[in-house]
């Protein structure tokens, strides 16, 4: 329970969703929202606690005209996994308690700093949440035998997080407007690039 968390005095540098794991029944993105409104609440009533990962997608990167290829994760980059006997692994989804050695053998033998060989092009080509989307490249060969091809089963709960990490910078910035008569515009704008 994040809010439990938050009481605690816990901040969050990560929230995120499993992976592996098919998301589409319809009472997940029921619960989400449930859920959501609560955050939301608790964030307005404690304006000192920074907002957890989960509610707090950076959506202003959706408008963004020139969309630029990224990767959603360290693979290959910053996040190594090493096993009890020192063998590197390019992730800790990407090892002998995961996949069987023929997919290991596969996923071993790819450069993961190259994100065309590994991003779904129809999500970076079609998707508006592209920008703020989590990908692991691990999963979705977990789900689909191949890389380039999300687990799409998360996009729903991925709108429901933008639209309620939207709602709650909105209401930030409406707050922070109603408390100062005087703001200037280039203020606003400050503060809504902050929130």
């Amino acid at each position: 329970d994040i809010i439990f968390f938050h009481d605690l005095g816990f901040e969050f540098s990560e929230c995120n969703f499993a992976v592996g794991i098919n998301w589409t029944k319809e009472e997940n993105e029921l619960l989400l929202k449930r859920e959501m409104e609560k955050l939301i609440d608790y964030y307005i009533e404690n304006h000192e606690v920074k907002p957890a990962p989960i509610i707090n997608m950076d959506v202003l990167n959706c408008e963004l005209k020139n969309k630029v290829k990224h990767k959603a994760c360290g693979i290959g980059d910053n996040i190594f996994t090493y096993d009890c006997d020192g063998k590197l692994y390019p992730c800790n989804y990407i090892t002998p308690m995961t996949f069987k050695n023929e997919d290991l053998k596969k996923l071993l033998a790819i450069d993961y700093t190259k994100i065309t060989d590994i991003m779904d092009d129809d999500c970076f080509d079609k998707c508006y949440l592209f920008p703020v989307c989590p990908t692991c490249y691990a999963g979705d060969y977990d789900n689909a035998k191949r890389l380039k091809k999300k687990n799409y089963t998360l996009c729903k709960l991925t709108q429901v997080r933008a639209y309620y990490s939207a709602k709650l910078r909105a209401i930030k910035i409406k707050e922070s407007w109603e408390h100062d008569k005087e703001i200037t515009t280039e203020k606003k704008i400050q503060l809504s690039l902050e929130i």
